[in-house]
């Protein structure tokens, strides 16, 4: 018997906030192109459609507001599928985790109070990659299935099982011939059945059913008035391949009948085997993805504060801030993969949220302080510690410069006892001089009272850091520098005995990029001549900071009219050394990596991920590949482990690491001026992507024992991203002096988010399972609680947490995530926020 195949025809349209052209201009050919598709419905019974992106619908409204209702009711009709349930079409490697939820929750917000309806379909066709925890996130968000192009990294079927690192599955569409492949389809019908039969005779070969799905459409694409006569004739013609226009639902229904017969695939997708991945962008545009970081942690550090007050008066500024956020992370915008003119926007855009962010913060902090201070003409000063562990770490304050002339003044912990401190004398020029101490076991979510005395002498402290120009020895830690180059060469940890770095010395790279936005292109007749780095010049070095808490040695260099300067700063009792690298860069075409020859060899590494530290394999042999990178993806940081040590690279706001033969890298940036060559776009010019002028990287070198957990890896890079915080209050007898918001046992957690509810009794506390473990985990928290509810992503009720108290408790799933409601007992108005 014959094998009777059918031809699924999905017309869509795909729309790019930004890439070329600004939004403004591209949402004014989509909202046209909708209008088409709205005309065309009107016309052909038959024909159906699918959109997607909040950004777009809402220029839709604007442009064509008596339109809306028709459109509308093709929705509601079934012709027309929302797809994707996002507010932007987003990256899903370079934004945390938080801020992906927060995609789905104001992307799905939008399409339930604007068009009644809930998304079911996942659609990220032209997103560079997909995280490993998309299936749970995708699946506590309300979808059935998911469409994808980039980033697959097995020759698989078309149709699989997407399984998370939770458990959680999701059925995925594997757009294996690009999702724009039959963008135009000719109105001459021997020149579009052409097209159709060679990918679908390509199709054929992976799909496990006889169902082939094939996407009409691209990127501003209008619709083919033509299609149905196409398909008519098609049908008329093909008698064994029959084919019909329906939807990503209606094709996601079908192939439930064949599941039992789909793979089950798990782990990220974020290869360039098959296609292009832009890995080039993780380092494109570098200030982009900084102040991205940046904005995550001040909108993490306001919901947290927020929350902590007790305040849900807040919403719509937090709306305002979080959207100009979820805009920015746009799959072309937050890669950098675009035209000057955009990404100017987008830097105004970040520059606007974190100023509106921080003022609101500022402002949460000084009510807070409000609260907690009293009638007392003593002052002092509330150290915040924003991670739910207990932990040690500096604390800078501004104090009276009168009082630090004299250096007659101590700090005195909650127990008034006196603590170690020291005058920093690197203080800008025009601003109060500052105090460093560190401390010490603070309480996890929670706070400290500190507060800085005059004193009759100055006191004295014995410093367990000695040092020299050439080296610094801690308690832990023995660092030496190269005496020529400034190069650290020797970066000992005394508890494990163990010498971290080889004798040729760590270094910043200027490497010869003659690549895009897009990838990264080493020129074949370059040498290892042709490149610059730090070790092969001379280098200034003096020590700036020196004290109790601190010594801080900095290295400046001049190399190719660059000016870069490196500070090495080791603490008394923190567990790591920080490295603040300068850049005043004059280079073009370069990629410009920090490089760290380690005595470390392995052939995987651990990177930082959305709610996961993620197990990555170092890929050697690339033969094949579309885009053959070795560039490793990450939040932030890297760790790689050996027989004795590990080390752990922390980066804040960088993406783009490498792990070699015993070197570990990171790209702080690249200096390219072409948008992609003509190979993916139009031949653009993009003369600000050169990076020209001043940068300014914070990276740390964190070393542990080779057998340290992933918990404790995500513990310490968080600890190096979220800094202690202070706050001046006015201190007496009644005050608690120190107090913990958030505790957790049983289990190891972080905490995603802690933000205010609808009520000003009502939080929303969000966490994630760490080490892939089940465990009973008890959450304390600071208020007697009155009701604890389970929900989803999307803050839908699920059922009920057994609630103790001022405890929750529940079982965790490994890599789960888990969110719940939390409804405090009502508490007098004169009692501070606690």
């Amino acid at each position: 018997m014959k094998e009777h195949w059918i031809l699924n025809i999905c017309p869509f349209l795909h729309f790019d906030n930004a890439r070329i052209n600004t939004y403004e201009h591209n949402v004014s050919i989509a909202a046209w192109n909708i209008k088409s598709i709205i005309d065309y419905l009107e016309v052909n019974s038959s024909h159906k459609f699918s959109i997607g992106q909040v950004t777009l619908l809402e220029g839709f409204k604007r442009l064509f507001p008596n339109y809306w209702d028709q459109l509308h009711q093709s929705i509601l009709e079934g012709r027309v599928e929302i797809v994707g349930g996002t507010y932007v079409s987003p990256d899903f490697i370079i934004p945390d985790g938080e801020s992906i939820i927060r995609q789905f929750q104001y992307g799905m917000r939008f399409f339930k109070e604007e068009l009644g309806i809930t998304v079911k379909t996942g659609w990220a066709l032209d997103s560079y990659g997909h995280n490993a925890q998309l299936p749970q996130i995708l699946r506590q968000c309300g979808l059935e299935s998911y469409y994808f192009y980039r980033g697959m990294p097995f020759q698989a079927p078309s149709e699989f099982v997407w399984k998370g690192p939770d458990g959680s599955r999701i059925d995925t569409i594997w757009l294996m011939q690009n999702f724009d492949s039959a963008e135009w389809l000719s109105e001459n019908t021997f020149e579009a059945f052409t097209v159709l039969m060679d990918l679908a005779e390509k199709k054929k070969k992976a799909s496990v059913s006889n169902n082939l799905f094939l996407p009409v459409g691209g990127v501003l694409v209008p619709p083919l008035p033509h299609l149905a006569d196409i398909i008519k004739k098609w049908n008329e013609t093909f008698l064994d391949m029959r084919s019909v226009i329906l939807t990503p639902l209606e094709f996601s229904e079908k192939l439930k009948i064949s599941r039992a017969r789909n793979p089950v695939i798990s782990g990220e997708l974020n290869s360039g085997r098959f296609s292009t991945i832009a890995s080039g962008g993780l380092s494109s545009r570098v200030s982009l993805k900084m102040k991205n970081r940046e904005l995550e942690t001040l909108l993490y550090l306001t919901e947290l504060f927020l929350g902590f007050a007790g305040d849900s008066s807040k919403q719509n500024e937090l709306d305002n801030i979080w959207k100009m956020l979820l805009f920015n992370q746009d799959h072309n915008i937050i890669r950098g993969i675009c035209a000057d003119t955009p990404a100017k926007l987008a830097e105004k855009r970040f520059d606007l949220a974190i100023s509106t962010a921080n003022e609101l913060l500022e402002k949460t902090v000084a009510t807070l302080a409000s609260d907690m201070s009293v009638d007392s003409a003593v002052s002092g000063m509330v150290v915040f510690n924003p991670v739910s562990w207990g932990r040690s770490d500096l604390v800078i304050v501004p104090v009276d410069g009168k009082l630090a002339d004299t250096g007659k003044l101590e700090v005195r912990d909650h127990e008034n006892v006196p603590i170690p401190h020291q005058l920093l004398n690197a203080a800008t020029e025009g601003e109060s001089p500052q105090i460093a101490f560190i401390a010490r076991d603070m309480p996890p979510l929670g706070y400290r009272l500190f507060r800085i005395v005059e004193t009759e002498q100055v006191p004295s402290y014995k410093s367990k850091i000695q040092f020299d120009k050439y080296w610094i020895e801690s308690d832990r830690f023995l660092l030496e520098f190269d005496d020529f180059n400034g190069s650290l060469i020797r970066f000992r940890d005394k508890k494990f005995q163990y010498e971290f770095l080889r004798d040729v010395g760590s270094s910043i790279v200027f490497e010869s990029d003659l690549g895009d936005l897009y990838r990264s292109s080493r020129s074949e007749l370059s040498s290892e001549c042709s490149e610059f780095n730090t070790a092969r010049n001379t280098a200034t070095m003096k020590v700036i900071e020196s004290g109790p808490v601190l010594v801080r040695i900095e290295v400046e260099q001049s190399i190719e009219g660059t000016q870069v300067t490196q500070h090495y700063t080791c603490y008394d009792g923190i567990k790591r050394i920080d490295v603040q690298v300068e850049l005043d860069s004059k280079v073009r075409n370069r990629r410009v990596r920090a490089v760290y020859p380690l005595n470390i060899f392995s052939d995987s590494v651990i990177a930082g991920s959305q709610f996961l530290a993620r197990d990555v394999k170092v890929e050697r042999d690339m033969t094949g590949y579309i885009e053959a990178s070795r560039a490793i993806s990450a939040l932030d940081w890297l760790s790689c482990t050996g027989p004795d040590a590990s080390m752990i690279l922390s980066a804040i706001g960088l993406h783009e690491f490498e792990y070699l033969d015993g070197d570990l890298m990171c790209t702080l940036f690249r200096s390219v001026d072409q948008l992609s060559r003509g190979i993916d776009d139009d031949s653009i010019r993009t003369k600000q992507s050169l990076e020209l002028g001043k940068h300014l990287f914070s990276l740390s070198l964190i070393p542990h024992g080779s057998d340290i957990g992933k918990s404790i890896i995500l513990q310490s890079a968080a600890e190096h991203r979220l800094a202690l915080l202070t706050f001046p209050v006015k201190l007496g007898e009644t005050q608690e002096m120190e107090r913990s918001i958030l505790s957790i046992e049983g289990a190891n957690m972080m905490v995603s988010c802690y933000k205010p509810g609808t009520q000003n009794d009502e939080v929303i506390l969000r966490l994630f399972e760490t080490e892939g473990r089940t465990e009973k985990a008890k959450i304390t928290l600071c208020r007697e609680i009155e009701e604890a509810a389970l929900v989803d992503l999307l803050e839908r009720d699920i059922g009920q947490l057994p609630v103790d108290g001022k405890s929750v408790s529940l079982t965790t799933d490994p890599f789960g995530i888990v969110t719940m409601r939390i409804t405090y007992c009502k508490q007098a108005s004169n009692v501070q926020p606690q």
